[in-house]
């Protein structure tokens, strides 16, 4: 503790590096604002944790908030012009350990090879029928 009045003339340093103290439940990445948004709302209404990512370019920035093995990484599979596949994305994160994949796309298994590692979903919230 330091008196109130050296607040101003003592400098805080903050290290951005340290561990985190606590683990997003999921991680939903997709291009879409509105969609993210709508995964956030479910989310804060069941108590769930959710960090909600743009492109896959953002992930190295909260990788020590992320979990490899307990924390949900949802992927769109389109995640717009010159940006990496979700799919593709998701084979970098499982050789990297991170164990609950799920690729968020429209698209049947059969049009997608070599992911037996990541459940597939539809477009749709997973969470929307606990609310």
């Amino acid at each position: 503790m330091i008196p109130k009045i050296s607040v101003g003339y003592i400098p805080v340093e903050i290290d951005k590096k340290q561990e985190a103290s606590f683990y997003y439940d999921a991680v939903y990445i997709e291009d879409d604002k509105y969609l993210r948004l709508g995964w956030e709302r479910t989310a804060m209404k069941i108590g769930k944790k959710i960090l909600t990512l743009e492109n896959p370019n953002l992930f190295e920035d909260f990788k020590s908030q992320i979990s490899k093995c307990d924390t949900e990484i949802y992927i769109d599979s389109g995640l717009g012009e010159d940006v990496i596949k979700g799919e593709d994305f998701a084979k970098i994160l499982h050789s990297n350990g991170y164990k609950k994949l799920f690729l968020v796309t429209g698209r049947s298994r059969d049009e997608l090879e070599n992911l037996d590692f990541i459940k597939m979903i539809g477009k749709n919230c997973p969470w929307e029928n606990k609310i």
